[in-house]
């Protein structure tokens, strides 16, 4: 899963994008 969202990011201009799933993944484990 992690490698989709890092091909995601990988585009360059996709790193803030990358941070707000990062930062989901993040509330959903802590929920």
């Amino acid at each position: 899963m992690y490698k989709i969202i890092s091909n995601l990011s990988g585009k360059g201009n996709n790193l803030f994008f990358n941070y707000k799933f990062v930062a989901a993944f993040i509330l959903i484990g802590l929920a």
